[in-house]
């Protein structure tokens, strides 16, 4: 795992954190995985970030 600095947005609720903390999983997954990432998973989390 590398260290990598995301843009966090101040206003974002503690919900809207965590939902973009798994989608900024996802894609480190899809990056550093040499299976990448399942489409699908990644998809449901956007749209669960998008949600909030």
């Amino acid at each position: 795992m590398k260290n990598y600095s995301y843009p966090i947005i101040e206003d974002w609720s503690q919900n809207e954190l965590v939902q973009m903390i798994k989608l900024f999983n996802l894609t480190e997954d899809a990056y550093e995985n040499g299976n990448g990432t399942n489409v699908s998973d990644f998809i449901n989390q956007y749209n669960l970030f998008r949600k909030n």
